[in-house]
């Protein structure tokens, strides 16, 4: 097959230097964090459940107003007196206790508003940040429906790798809730995201953002190990027709 390709494209010798990308990073928690709201399409903030808030009624999203005043780089509620905060790797709740005693339930949420429609892929990473207490519960909410929840039990580090399939809208929200349960001691929580979708440049293989000699060779070696990746009419079949929508795809160049 490979010599067959060879021959279609004029090419000698067929070498991968670069790792094929089967998907755009739309959004990525860590890398995208900020202390601005709506910077990347994320936002932190809190559903206060007391009162009736709740990552079912989206609506019900309170922004957080203070930034870098109680913690070092991390988003809070008052600045003093509360326990909320939200920072590029953690998040944590806040009920009264432990000498922060700012009345009501706050659920710990990071928001990510989407720009696409079509399917994505949630991936990232839910664990403990301190042993002790009696742990958290996480969720994930897109528009209101719960498509995730994780008891994190803080006796053990859970070490919870995310891979959720989903379909969002422009405009969907995606909620990341981490909420207490009895008591507040040691509910600090490792929250990382990163949001994959459909590649805006299919033909860019190797993901650099350019289209030339390294994404052909990237498609030959795909085609050659008949990896899904290389299988462009997604038929599960691979001939002259998957070639031919990848020549149309790399004619039409990246936005």
């Amino acid at each position: 097959m490979k010599e067959r390709l060879n021959g279609l494209f004029g090419l000698l010798t067929i070498s991968l230097c670069c790792g094929l990308t089967n998907a755009d990073v739309l959004a990525d928690s860590v890398e995208d964090f900020s202390g601005v709201q709506g910077q990347d399409n994320w936002y932190y903030g809190y559903y206060r459940v007391d009162i009736g808030d709740t990552p079912t009624n989206p609506a019900s999203f309170h922004e957080a107003e203070n930034f870098d005043m109680d913690f070092a780089n991390l988003w809070s509620l008052h600045g003093t007196g509360d326990w909320l905060a939200i920072g590029a790797t953690n998040q944590h709740p806040h009920i009264p206790g432990a000498g922060r005693n700012t009345v009501g339930e706050y659920w710990a949420t990071r928001r990510w508003v989407s720009e696409v429609d079509g399917e994505i892929q949630i991936t990232g990473l839910l664990d403990e940040g301190d042993l002790g207490g009696d742990g958290v519960i996480v969720r994930i909410h897109i528009d209101g429906i719960e498509i995730g929840e994780w008891d994190l039990l803080s006796v053990t580090h859970s070490m919870i790798s995310l891979d959720i399939d989903a379909t969002v809208t422009v405009g969907s929200t995606v909620d990341l809730s981490v909420a207490p349960k009895n008591t507040i001691n040691f509910d600090g929580t490792i929250a990382e995201l990163q949001i994959l979708g459909d590649p805006v440049c299919p033909a860019d293989l190797n993901g650099d953002g350019a289209l030339n000699f390294l994404d052909i060779s990237a498609y030959l070696s795909a085609f050659g190990n008949m990896d899904p990746v290389a299988d462009f009419t997604d038929d599960g079949s691979f001939n002259f027709l998957d070639v031919s929508a990848y020549l149309s795809a790399f004619s039409m160049g990246c936005p």
